[in-house]
């Protein structure tokens, strides 16, 4: 069957919900401070993959990063002040997105319900830029209502939550309106406090970056509940990034060390280095990102993609192959799901355009 065939069915199948298999297989992206690249992991093994975003892409001091649905990756570049946007498949730059406004060395930043993008930095204030075409829109929250906001989620209320680095709190924001709800989270020996994210119970665990540990705190009044991984377990040092992972387990940047932990999403107990010191080139993690896996097309196995790769790839579409590994392959366009969206980008990976 020619790739015009493959094209032609798989779309029309696609747009009547005929084909498509969801997929669990996801990677680890990881910002690597020190060399200014963004590197993949896979998300099974947290094997190097590749540098997804290398020296050409122009970052210098990645830190935030955020994967968006239409697959474009969003990422603070610290010493340049600004928010560079890249795709998701390529790690191709698509350039600076985002600035000024009174942004300075950005640390973390996340898209909000409204569909704007929120940025936090080393000022006291975080800044909100326009989700579509990345302009100012201006400051979110008050003045000095934060000291140097490294860490931003948006969560119940709807509020957001910003860990302010210089004042060991969380504080929080109404979600509409920016103005201030105050003292979110306190005490528990935070301090110097960097990313945080809302788990699977509710409760708000945040990386408190000087004591080397993740601190629990209760996700409706903030109270502090325990140090859910203690002080340099795993040989956790200067912690940054934290995310609960599809396995359900949490997953922490080691900046000091150099190396992604995991450890388990109910007890904290330590797994294992999920991603090993220095694995792939790794100096330095900030922030991280779990996304979906792409797969290759090539079902041949012969290293490259060709006319030779058509039936496999027109199986899974189709859902005579529901192989797992299969159906991962398949997913060229990285969005978590094989499906007839992917032919475009397979019949340009077989023909050699972009």
């Amino acid at each position: 069957m020619s790739s015009r065939t493959v094209a032609g069915v798989c779309l029309l199948a696609a747009a009547a919900g005929w084909c498509g298999r969801a997929l669990a297989a996801s990677d680890f992206l990881v910002c690597s401070i020190n060399t200014g690249k963004v590197l993949r992991y896979d998300g099974a093994s947290g094997a190097f993959k590749k540098v997804q975003i290398g020296l050409a892409g122009g970052l210098a001091w990645p830190t935030g990063i955020v994967r968006t649905a239409d697959n474009r990756l969003y990422i603070c570049s610290a010493a340049a002040s600004t928010v560079n946007r890249y795709d998701g498949t390529s790690g191709a730059s698509l350039g600076v997105f985002a600035g000024g406004g009174g942004l300075t060395f950005p640390e973390a930043l996340t898209f909000g319900p409204d569909g704007n993008l929120y940025v936090g930095g080393s000022g006291s204030q975080v800044i909100r830029f326009n989700g579509t075409t990345g302009a100012v829109i201006g400051a979110f929250t008050p003045a000095g209502a934060v000291n140097g906001a490294f860490g931003l989620v948006f969560g119940p209320g709807p509020s957001l939550y910003v860990s302010s680095f210089g004042t060991n709190v969380v504080m929080r924001f109404n979600a509409t309106t920016g103005a201030s709800q105050g003292v979110f989270a306190s005490g528990g020996g935070l301090s110097s406090p960097y990313g945080l994210t809302f788990g699977p119970d509710g409760n708000l665990y945040v990386a408190s970056g000087d004591t080397a540990s993740v601190l629990r705190f209760h996700g409706t009044t903030g109270a502090f509940v325990d140090a859910f991984v203690t002080s340099g377990s795993g040989g956790l040092s200067s912690p940054v990034g934290v995310l609960f992972g599809p396995d359900g387990n949490l997953y922490v940047s080691s900046n000091s060390t150099s190396s992604v932990l995991r450890y388990d999403g109910t007890t904290g107990a330590f797994i294992d280095a999920f991603v090993a010191s220095g694995s792939g080139g790794l100096v330095g993690p900030s922030y991280f990102a779990i996304v979906p896996a792409c797969g290759t097309g090539d079902f041949s196995g012969n290293g490259a993609l060709g006319a030779e790769d058509i039936p496999g790839f027109e199986a899974v579409l189709l859902g005579f192959d529901t192989v797992a590994a299969d159906v991962a392959m398949a997913d060229v366009n990285c969005d978590g799901v094989a499906d007839g969206r992917d032919v475009q980008t397979f019949v340009g990976l077989m023909l050699g355009v972009p």
